[in-house]
Formats: structure tokens, C-alpha cells, sequence
């Protein structure tokens, strides 16, 4: 598949069909590049079914919801471009565990709980994880096991997933984003999860969350990017509109407050209507 984009229009070109989308106000780079995620992921299916040898190795392209992996290879694309399949893609399957365990209970209560995905960009202020003797997978297999929920919470602790998908070990979100508590956020963030947001601003992490409402969060680069709620995923694009806000105040401070004001209004809001 190869893209277009004069801005205001999208051309897709897929196996000589051309597709174009047309607005009146330009798409933004976050648009395109989920267009893209979505042709990545199409295009790994049709040359898994065009190669034999394929279909052993990446049949689970096709397990569990398309939107789950356009998702995935937004935030992590090179599973589906690599022409050789080394392995289950972490995020997705991140995203099965917090979607197979918003359908659980634990004690008769909605569960929240969360992990951080350790990024594969340089980071000095964390050291890689070292896998501990039989760590498993962070994967559905693991929402079987009734303990897994006492694990972590979402809120203050994560669980720490290492490069290749193990669950590493449980870590505190204030500790892990203190090293970057000098670093200003490109986006103000409600603040129940400012130090989520935080914990990604370096090293390529990714921090993915089920509240108790049984809404998911994911955050990299210091931004919420995507969340799941009302049975469909919502890309943000939160750089774009904060943007376009500030223009329109024209007060940069005065319209970071009520953007966060908003924020928190609206987490507030979902807090109640979720019963925690």
C-alpha cells in the first residue's frame, strides 16, 4: 500500500485500486499515521496468506478484534512490516489482557490494573529488565490466574513488561517517572494520570491502563493517544487539538487551565458513572 497526502486529502493506492479521502481541514500527522498502521496490518495479512510458510508462523494475525491490531501497529509497527515473525506481538496482546479482564470482577468489584511496555529507544534513567526464571508472558493466559489481579492496580502500581513481552516485574509509576519530573508534558493531562503520561516521555515507553469504568488508556510520548470506551477505540490526536485550542484562547495559560479543568471534569464524571 502506498499513501498520498497533500494535507487535505489522503490517496490510498492498494493493489491498483485508488481510495481518497477528502476534507476541508487538513489531516493531521496522527491521522495519516494510523492510515498507514491500517495498511500495515492489511498488507501482513495478504502476504500471510500468499506465503505457505506464513500461514504457520503468523496465523494469530487474524485472532481477536482487526481494531485491537490497527491499534498495535500504530504504536509499534514492526511486527507487521519485518519480513521474518519473531514472535507475538506484545501489544496486542497487552490490549487482550486489559480487554479479557474489563469483562472480570475480582471480590465483586471492577477491576483496574495496567502495565508499562518497556520502549526500544535509549533511555538512561532505566536500565533494560533483566527476565527473572520463569517469568511469563504478559498475555491472556495470565487473566486465568485469580492472583493477577492483586497485582497492580493501574493507578500507582504497573505491570513492567520487558522488550520481548515477559512480564518482568511490578514497578511504582511516581518512582519510574521521577527521572523525568523536569521534563514539561507536550500536552497537559488530567491528573489522575500526569505521572503515567510522564513515564513514557523517554526511552519509547508505553503505558496502557484499565480504569475501573472499564475504560482503556494509552499513553506514549508524554500523551494519551488512544482510548477504548463505549466499545470503540478513539484516536485523540491531543496534540493537534490542544493546539488548535490555544489559537483559539489566545491565552496560553489561561487555556491550559481550563483544559485541564476539563480533564479532570470529565474523569470525575466517568469515576461515577463506573461505581468506584
Amino acid at each position: 500500500m502506498t499513501l498520498e497526502n497533500d494535507h487535505v486529502s489522503v490517496t490510498i493506492n492498494w493493489f491498483g485500486v485508488r481510495c481518497s479521502l477528502t476534507r476541508k481541514e487538513p489531516f493531521s500527522d496522527a491521522e495519516v499515521r494510523l492510515v498507514r498502521s491500517i495498511g500495515a496490518v492489511l498488507g501482513a495479512r495478504y502476504r500471510m496468506i500468499a506465503d505457505a510458510d506464513r500461514i504457520e508462523q503468523r496465523f494469530e494475525l487474524f485472532r481477536d478484534l482487526p481494531e485491537d491490531r490497527y491499534v498495535s501497529a500504530y504504536i509499534d509497527v514492526a511486527p507487521y512490516i519485518q519480513p521474518i515473525w519473531t514472535g507475538p506481538d506484545r501489544v496486542e496482546d497487552a490490549i487482550e489482557v486489559l480487554r479479557t479482564t474489563s469483562l472480570s470482577t475480582y471480590e465483586n468489584r471492577r477491576i483496574s490494573t495496567g502495565a508499562v511496555l518497556f520502549g526500544k529507544m535509549p533511555d538512561t534513567c532505566h536500565e533494560l529488565p533483566a527476565k527473572p526464571p520463569g517469568a511469563l508472558r504478559y498475555s491472556p493466559g495470565l487473566t486465568s490466574i485469580r492472583s493477577f489481579y492483586r497485582l497492580c492496580d493501574g493507578l500507582q502500581t504497573l505491570a513492567l513488561v520487558d522488550q520481548n513481552g515477559f512480564l518482568a516485574e511490578v514497578v511504582d509509576v511516581e518512582e519510574w517517572a521521577q527521572a523525568y519530573n523536569g521534563i514539561p508534558l507536550p500536552v497537559p493531562s488530567a491528573a489522575r494520570y500526569q505521572t503515567h503520561s510522564r513515564a513514557t516521555l523517554c526511552g519509547g515507553h508505553v503505558c496502557m491502563i484499565l480504569t475501573p469504568n472499564g475504560e482503556m488508556k494509552i499513553i506514549a510520548n508524554g500523551v494519551q493517544i488512544f482510548r477504548f470506551w463505549d466499545g470503540r477505540w478513539r484516536l485523540t490526536d491531543a496534540e493537534r487539538k490542544y493546539q488548535l485550542w490555544t489559537e483559539a484562547v489566545e491565552n496560553s495559560e489561561l487555556a491550559e487551565r481550563l483544559f485541564v479543568a476539563a480533564l479532570n471534569l470529565a474523569e470525575e464524571r466517568r469515576r461515577a458513572a463506573g461505581g468506584s
